[in-house]
């Protein structure tokens, strides 16, 4: 894929997180709905964020100002890469830096999205404000655009 063919599809994958998130509750810094305890911005659970829609998902919130943590949940790997070289992957073929890995906002974790609380520990998931289940079926002949 070419620099130019790569913008292309980074812009297309933006526009339409920009699209289906611009009805989103408007995020404050300050005290968050009453399921959160944090009181210095918005920690969203993202999911999806090893493929390319959630991986742009995943850099936006990652530089929103607005956004404090992001839990990037994942199911335990098959693949032999660990959890942070997967998120790693879809953020460089997204063209995002794996700076944004390492600026401790996001955190990394597994588990899985048929368990209650997503099999994650009853703290951790009261401490989330919002979630993302960013997931899209990817049918390499139909364009992202159309699935919409």
């Amino acid at each position: 894929m070419t620099p130019d063919e790569l913008n292309r599809k980074r812009k297309k994958l933006h526009d339409l997180v920009e699209k289906y998130t611009q009805d989103f509750p408007p995020l404050y810094a300050g005290p968050q709905p009453e399921r959160s305890k944090n009181v210095n911005g918005a920690v969203v659970l993202v999911s999806g964020c090893t493929g390319s829609f959630g991986a742009n998902i995943l850099g936006v919130f990652a530089q929103s100002p607005r956004v404090q943590t992001i839990y990037a949940i994942s199911r335990p790997a098959n693949s032999g890469l660990n959890v942070v070289e997967r998120h790693a992957k879809g953020l460089i073929r997204e063209g995002y830096s794996t700076d944004l890995l390492k600026s401790g906002k996001v955190r990394m974790i597994e588990g899985d999205l048929h368990l209650d609380e997503f099999g994650l520990e009853h703290e951790l998931y009261e401490t989330v404000s919002y979630l993302c289940l960013s997931l899209l079926r990817l049918r390499a002949h139909v364009p992202p655009s159309s699935r919409m």
